[in-house]
C-alpha cells in the first residue's frame, strides 16, 4: 500500500519466500526487488546472487530487523545496493528505493555501522568481495578454528601461537565483522564457506 501509493512507484509483484521471489523476478525483470533478510528456506542474503542472475538489471534493496554490521556485510558483498532496517519510518523506506533506483546506495544502520563501513561503501559492487576481506590470513584461520569448536587454546596449538595472541585474533576478527558471539561467529564461517554444516572446517 506504502508503495503503490507513490505516483512514481508500482508493486508488479510479491513473493512469500526466495524461489518464489526468484521465479518472478527472473519473468517480470523489476527495477527493484525490496528482499526480506528473513524469509523461510533460503535466506534473503542467499537469494541475492541467483536473483540477479536472472535479472542483472534489478536492483535489490534488503529489509531486515537486524540492525547489525555482519548482515549488512554479507548483503552488500552479495550484491544488494541497499540495506534498510525495518524500524525505519515509511519515509525512510521510499527515500531508500529511490536511491538506490537511481544508482546509489543507501544504508539506514547504526551510526557505529556507517562508520565503520564507509569505505565498504564507497567501493564499487566488483570491489565489494567477501566480507572475509577485510580480514588477514591468521584472523581467518582463528575464526575457522573457533567455528569449528575449538577453543582459544586449541586454536593456539593448532597454529603455534599463545593463547593470548589467538584471543587478540579474535576480537580484531570480531571487531571487524561487526559480531559478539559465538553464535554470529559461526554463522559467518558458515555462510562464507569456511565450515561445512558439520562444523568441520572446509
Amino acid at each position: 500500500m506504502l508503495i503503490d501509493y507513490q505516483a512514481d512507484m508500482h508493486v508488479i509483484g510479491e513473493a512469500s519466500n526466495a524461489v518464489e521471489a526468484i521465479r518472478i523476478a527472473g519473468e517480470s525483470n523489476p527495477d527493484l526487488v525490496l528482499m526480506d533478510i528473513g524469509l523461510p528456506g533460503c535466506s534473503g542474503i542467499d537469494a541475492i546472487r541467483p536473483l540477479l542472475e536472472v535479472s542483472p538489471k534489478s536492483k535489490i534493496l534488503m529489509l531486515s530487523t537486524h540492525d547489525n554490521q555482519s548482515y549488512l556485510r554479507l548483503a552488500l558483498a552479495a550484491g544488494a545496493s541497499g540495506y534498510v532496517a525495518k524500524q525505519g519510518s515509511p519515509t525512510e523506506l521510499t527515500a531508500a528505493i529511490r536511491t538506490v533506483v537511481s544508482g546509489r546506495s543507501y544504508v539506514n544502520v547504526s551510526l557505529s555501522g556507517k562508520e565503520a563501513l564507509k569505505t565498504l561503501l564507497e567501493k564499487g559492487p566488483t570491489e565489494t568481495g567477501s566480507p572475509l576481506d577485510v580480514l588477514s590470513e591468521r584472523e581467518r584461520q582463528v575464526l575457522t578454528l573457533v567455528a569449528a569448536g575449538h577453543t582459544n587454546q586449541e586454536a593456539a596449538i593448532e597454529m603455534g601461537l599463545s593463547v593470548k595472541t589467538v584471543e587478540t585474533y579474535r576480537q580484531r576478527l570480531s571487531e571487524k565483522l561487526g559480531i559478539s558471539s559465538r553464535a554470529e561467529l559461526v554463522r559467518i564461517a558458515l555462510e562464507c564457506g569456511l565450515i561445512a554444516p558439520s562444523g568441520r572446517p572446509e
